[in-house]
């Protein structure tokens, strides 16, 4: 994040006193903040957005997304050329992993030793595989953000050859107890050292969000290729015991 950017308070709680003294020219919102839409408008003029519908393609939304602020910024090439270069990057990726396409990869976040939540379609995460040729593992059902909750248990039920990102963070816990826990050390991924911890990213970003975590997915598959020699277990780093 750009060392400019100004701390407007927690997400679901923005501080309306800081954004008085800022006295925006125009302020950008999601349909969330439909509740509050009368406060900002006291504020600065405000335009609400949406983009995950349930049903929608999130790729195509995120575009369109793109295109309008461009039309309400002024600056309608600059959208059009950035959605342009975001898609030809996906693509160059897309041809650098080729040796994995169709890869099943799943993608979680721990929320404790044993639940975790994961992603699948139409999750800003599986639109990133879709777009770079990537399968996402994870097929069973999942709310309209595109994750549901799952216990351990569930990643078991994975194709064999899946490799599993984890994205930061995680309990400062979880390294120990899943050290000990049967069911995560079962499986395939952790065995045959197919886990790749991935760093922050947004869930519900856009387009810039699609290609850094499609950037993410080919640095880790191909870190993976580099040591597929080793015949160890997937162990947190920094986890000796």
């Amino acid at each position: 994040m750009p060392q400019s950017t100004l701390d407007l308070g927690m997400r679901a709680q923005p501080n309306p006193d800081r954004m008085i003294r800022l006295a925006p020219e125009l302020i950008l919102a999601s349909q969330d903040y439909a509740f509050v839409k009368g406060l900002l408008e006291r504020i600065g003029p405000t335009t609400l957005l949406d983009v995950y519908t349930p049903g929608q393609d999130i790729y195509q939304n995120l575009s369109e997304l793109a295109t309008r602020i461009g039309e309400i910024t002024g600056h309608p090439d600059k959208a059009a050329r950035y959605i342009a270069q975001v898609g030809d990057q996906l693509e160059a990726i897309s041809d650098q992993l080729v040796q994995h396409r169709g890869q099943p990869v799943a993608v979680i976040q721990f929320i404790d030793a044993r639940n975790v939540r994961v992603y699948g379609k139409p999750s800003l995460f599986s639109t990133a595989l879709e777009k770079i040729g990537i399968s996402n593992a994870w097929t069973a059902a999942v709310n309209q953000w595109g994750f549901q909750s799952a216990d351990l248990t569930h990643l078991a039920a994975l194709p064999e050859d899946t490799t599993i990102f984890i994205i930061k963070p995680y309990p400062a816990d979880l390294p120990g107890k899943l050290q000990e826990n049967v069911i995560w050390q079962a499986l395939p991924a952790v065995r045959k050292n197919r886990v790749i911890l991935a760093e922050p990213i947004w869930t519900l970003g856009g387009l810039g969000t699609v290609l850094r975590f499609a950037q993410t997915v080919r640095d880790g598959l191909l870190a993976q290729d580099a040591n597929a020699g080793s015949n160890a277990a997937f162990r947190f780093p920094g986890y000796n015991k």
